[in-house]
């Protein structure tokens, strides 16, 4: 949430990535539009289809946690970090990383 109050060093070939399960965070939303500007390449995670983030995004994934009653997020939490090891088992055989490379 303090990102862009930092004056953040933007390197253009590294990959951002804004998690919200709204979509429609405030702070996070204001990082994304702040890496945008300085040309940065943002990948958004969140849980509502078609929120700010997602648009803002260069590129995404929904987590279709499903709407939350309660104030913790816990279905949203637990598909977030699923993405999370999804991306990094993607990212890996991108690199042609093995199991035994770790």
């Amino acid at each position: 949430s303090e990102f862009r109050y930092r004056n953040p060093v933007v390197d253009p070939d590294t990959l951002y990535v804004a998690v919200s399960q709204s979509g429609e965070t405030y702070d996070v939303l204001a990082a994304v539009q702040e890496l945008k500007r300085k040309g940065a390449r943002v990948l958004g995670v969140v849980n509502v289809v078609g929120s700010a983030i997602a648009r803002e995004a260069d590129g995404g994934t929904y987590v279709h946690a499903g709407p939350e009653v309660c104030v913790v997020s816990t279905k949203c939490f637990t598909n977030t970090v699923v993405a999370f090891a999804l991306l990094a088992l993607h990212l890996g055989r991108i690199r042609d990383l093995s199991v035994a490379d770790g």
